[in-house]
C-alpha cells in the first residue's frame, strides 16, 4: 500500500527590495525561503540600528530566481525579483557550471530591502474612528532627500532617501509622527481615497522620487511664482500624465516605471520587475501613487499662510544651516493647505537647533537662495550612491528634514 507523507511547510518571510540606484528600476515584494542562500543572508544582517526593523541599505545579495518566460530560441529564461535581472543564456549556464552558482546579469546591482511585516502601517481614519496604534486621521507624506545645503555638518555628508512622515491622531493636533522612514504602507479607510486597495499601498523611494517629478509638474503653486519651463527649473522629466494601474496578468504585481527613459516615455510594453514577463497595453508610464491624486490646495508662505514667515535674513557666522524647498506631498488628507517656501534648520555655536520653520523666502549672507537653484542641488546630493556607492559605510539615515 502506497504510504502518503505530509511534507512540513518550508518557513518563509516576504521582503520589499528596490535598487539602491533610485533611477535603475522599481520595488518588488518577494516571498523568501527562510533555508535558501538568500533568507541566511537576510537573516544574519539582523535590525537596522536606526529604524529597530530588519532591513538595510546598498547591500549585494544572492540570487533568487524564478521560472519565466522563454528565450527567442526556446531556451528557459529564469528571472530574478531580487535584482530585477534575467538568467538563462549561453554564458551564463556555462559560468553556473564551473561556479555552481546561478546569477542574474544584474547581480553585482546593490540592493535595498525591508521585511514587509515591519513596514509602518499607515491607515486613515475617519476623527471618531482613531483607535489602534496605526490609526490617524491625518497624514503628510512626502520624499525624504538630502538638504540641498549643509553647512551644518563639517565634511560632506551622505544620506539616504527615505519617506517623511507627519500624522496626527486628533484634526489639527500635534504630530505624533515626525520623521523618515526606509518604506510605509498607506491604507485609506474613510473613502477619501477609494482606488487605494484594501491591502494597501507600500511606498518606496524609486516610485516617489518620479511621482515627486510628475507633481512639480502639476503644482500650481509654479504658476503664481511665474515658472515658464520646470526643464529648466532642474526636474529631470517632461510633463507626462501617470497611469495607476499597469497590472501584470501573471503576477497581479502593479508596475512602477522608473529612470529617464521608462519615466518619461510612454511605452506600450512593460517588463514586470516581479516575475520577468511583459506587460502589454496602451502607451503609458506606470506608477501606482497615482492613486493617491487628490485636488490641490497650497498657499505660499508670508501670504495667506504664516505671514510672519514671509522672509528670514541669516548670517553664516552665527549660524549652521541645513536647508531644503519645499516639495509637493505624495499623500496628503488634511483640509489645510500645504505649504510652500523654503525649509531652514539653523545651528548655533552650540549645537543647538534654534531655527526649524519653513519660510517663503531666505536671504543668507544678504543672497537670497533660489528655490530652483535648491531643488536640483537637492537631486545631486541625493544621487550620491550612483557614482560613489564606496561612500554607504559613511552614509546615514536622514532621520528629520
Amino acid at each position: 500500500m502506497a504510504q502518503f507523507v505530509k511534507r512540513s511547510r518550508v518557513a518563509s518571510a516576504k521582503y520589499e527590495f528596490w535598487p539602491s540606484d533610485l533611477q535603475r528600476a522599481g520595488h518588488t515584494s518577494v516571498e523568501v525561503e527562510s533555508d535558501s542562500d538568500l533568507g541566511k543572508h537576510l537573516e544574519k544582517i539582523g535590525k537596522h540600528e536606526v529604524y529597530g526593523v530588519h532591513m538595510a541599505r546598498m547591500q549585494k545579495l544572492p540570487c533568487k530566481l524564478i521560472p519565466s518566460s522563454k528565450f527567442r530560441n526556446g531556451a528557459e529564461r529564469w528571472w530574478c525579483p531580487i535584482h530585477q535581472g534575467a538568467y538563462g543564456k549561453k554564458a551564463q549556464v556555462v559560468k553556473a557550471e564551473k561556479t555552481k552558482v546561478r546569477c542574474c546579469d544584474q547581480s553585482e546591482a546593490l540592493v535595498d530591502f525591508v521585511r514587509s511585516s515591519d513596514i509602518m502601517d499607515l491607515n486613515l481614519v475617519k476623527p471618531g474612528d482613531v483607535k489602534g496604534d496605526s490609526d490617524y486621521c491625518e497624514l503628510g507624506i512626502w520624499i525624504g532627500l538630502a538638504p540641498a545645503i549643509d553647512t551644518y555638518n563639517e565634511k560632506a555628508k551622505y544620506f539616504y532617501a527615505g519617506i517623511h512622515v507627519h500624522a496626527r491622531k486628533e484634526i489639527g493636533g500635534r504630530k505624533v509622527i515626525d520623521k523618515n522612514f526606509p518604506a510605509v504602507r498607506i491604507k485609506d479607510q474613510t473613502g477619501r481615497f477609494p482606488n487605494i486597495p484594501k491591502a494597501g499601498i507600500v511606498l518606496t523611494t524609486p516610485a516617489a522620487l518620479e511621482y515627486l517629478y510628475y507633481m512639480e509638474h502639476h503644482c500650481p503653486v509654479n504658476n503664481d511664482l511665474g515658472v515658464q519651463s520646470l526643464e529648466s527649473q532642474g526636474v529631470p522629466r517632461s510633463s507626462v500624465d501617470l497611469t495607476a494601474v499597469v497590472r501584470c496578468k501573471h503576477c497581479e504585481a502593479l508596475h512602477e516605471d522608473i529612470g529617464d527613459f521608462f519615466g518619461e516615455n510612454y511605452h506600450k510594453k512593460h517588463l514586470c520587475g516581479s516575475c520577468g514577463r511583459d506587460i502589454f497595453g496602451k502607451a503609458s508610464i506606470g506608477n501606482p501613487l497615482q492613486l493617491f491624486q487628490r485636488p490641490w490646495r497650497r498657499e505660499i508662505v508670508g501670504g495667506k499662510i504664516d505671514p510672519q514667515n514671509r522672509e528670514i535674513h541669516i548670517k553664516s557666522s552665527e549660524h549652521r544651516l541645513m536647508c531644503w524647498p519645499s516639495t509637493p506631498a505624495l499623500f496628503w488628507s488634511r483640509d489645510a493647505p500645504e505649504i510652500w517656501g523654503i525649509h531652514v534648520h539653523g545651528f548655533n555655536a552650540e549645537n543647538e537647533r534654534v531655527i526649524d520653520d519653513t519660510y517663503g523666502a531666505v536671504y543668507v549672507d544678504g543672497k537670497k537662495l533660489d528655490r530652483a537653484q535648491l531643488f536640483e542641488d537637492m537631486l545631486n546630493n541625493s544621487f550620491w550612491m550612483v557614482e560613489e556607492a564606496e561612500m554607504a559605510a559613511e552614509a546615514e539615515e536622514l532621520e528629520d528634514d
